[in-house]
């Protein structure tokens, strides 16, 4: 009984091992059209793009340092303001009767201070008398520079000129100290802004050069960059980059918040490229095929990075290995392949 099991098995097994064998016998025999790259390794550029927004090179908040009651707002958002120009104003009456005070109070001193002056000069007066009236003076004058500065506090000037963007405020509403009311944006040196992944910082520079296209006005510029952030973002773990924009021709038709899209050209690196399409994803890995002794092999690679006529191979290939780029869909390994020139 064992023996005709065993017999039976065999033949079975016999039979699909023929079946298999005339399945790829037949592909052997039609050999697949292929086309082939040969591995160089060369020189290439590094180009890397990505997405950010225009911002500007210098954006200052505002807001009241002592809060108060607005009475005057004479901006809206979007509209230029020029250098000194008034933007708000909250009430300053209690800060006014203070300056007024203080400045009644140094009057006096320096009066005092002056007719004490002519008495000392002629004896009248000690040395201890005398830096007492000092003192007094110099105090009232401190006095004198808070009040002013307190009252200068109240109302809003525009340090340089610019565009303002100012919050949803009305007149008569009572803003808290320090609340910020909007901000200037310089809008003669904008800028790109982007962030980068923590691997590709480092290839970047102060005053390197790069690409910014904006695609919402189908414009693109140079720009260089600026300044890269010391620390990166908590979560996503990359560096903000901000390049100023050099046309400034350009810049007058952009605003701030426009998505853009940064180009940046590294230095040659050295090593094999192949075209991005022919290479695919297996559980292993990435990988490729190419042609040793006219049969297809799967090469198992690991990737640098993008350029730009393909892709930066940094380990799986060598000088000379021969890579399909065409008509790899159908291939499996140990096909016999026809390459076409």
């Amino acid at each position: 009984m064992k023996i005709r099991v065993y017999i039976l098995l065999s033949i079975t097994l016999f039979l699909l091992g023929c079946k298999r064998e005339s399945k790829y016998s037949y592909l052997q025999d039609k050999p697949l059209a292929v086309r082939i790259l040969v591995a160089d390794e060369s020189n290439d550029v590094s180009t890397r793009r990505y997405i950010g927004e225009i911002g500007s090179e210098s954006e200052i908040w505002l807001s009241f340092t002592y809060g108060g009651d607005l009475i005057e707002l004479n901006k809206k958002s979007g509209q230029r303001v020029e250098k000194g120009e008034v933007i708000a104003r909250v009430d300053d009456t209690q800060f006014r009767a203070m300056y007024e005070s203080a400045k009644a109070v140094l009057a006096q001193a320096e009066d005092g201070y002056e007719r004490a002056k002519r008495v000392h000069e002629k004896g009248g007066i000690n040395e201890i008398k005398w830096k007492e009236i000092e003192t007094e003076v110099q105090k009232a004058k401190s006095l004198y520079v808070s009040s002013e500065k307190r009252l200068e506090d109240c109302t809003i000037r525009a340090v340089k000129s610019g565009v303002v963007e100012i919050n949803d405020l009305q007149v008569g509403q009572t803003l808290s100290p320090s609340q910020r009311i909007g901000k200037l944006i310089d809008m003669n040196n904008l800028t790109a802004c982007f962030t980068v992944p923590e691997n590709e910082v480092g290839t970047m520079y102060e005053g390197q050069v790069i690409e910014v296209s904006i695609p919402a006005l189908d414009l693109t510029t140079k720009a260089h960059i600026i300044s890269k952030d010391l620390t990166s973002t908590i979560l996503a773990h990359t560096f903000l980059v901000r390049a100023l924009l050099d046309d400034k021709e350009v810049v007058k038709h952009l605003l701030p918040g426009m998505v853009c899209k940064a180009i940046v050209t590294n230095n040659k690196k050295r090593g094999i490229v192949v075209p991005a399409s022919c290479i695919m994803t297996q559980k292993r890995g990435l990988s490729v095929w190419v042609i040793k002794q006219g049969q297809a092999q799967r090469r198992i690679i690991e990737v640098d990075e993008y350029v730009n006529n393909g892709v930066l191979v940094g380990s799986g290939l060598e000088n000379g290995d021969t890579i399909v780029t065409e008509g790899y869909q159908k291939l499996f390994v140990g096909a016999k392949v026809d390459i076409l020139d």
